[in-house]
């Protein structure tokens, strides 16, 4: 398939560098906190970070399957 002549910038450089930068400092912000609590709290911060980030991660899906309209989850 020929690539065409005029390519949307959105579409030729898909990678956004505030969502790489954001995720980062997340996971930064995530390892200092566990080296600051105390060893008893730090599972208890891990399983509540465990279910928040997979409970929004399929909260957003849903969303943008529905928004879309296309996916299992859009009828």
């Amino acid at each position: 398939m020929p690539e065409p002549e005029v390519v949307p910038d959105k579409i030729s450089n898909p990678i956004n560098l505030y969502v790489i930068i954001g995720i980062l400092a997340v996971g930064a912000a995530i390892y200092v906190a566990f080296q600051i609590l105390p060893e008893e709290q730090t599972g208890m911060l891990a399983f509540v970070f465990s279910v928040g980030f997979a409970g929004g991660a399929a909260g957003f899906a849903f969303f943008v399957s529905k928004r879309a309209g296309i996916g299992v989850l859009s009828k």
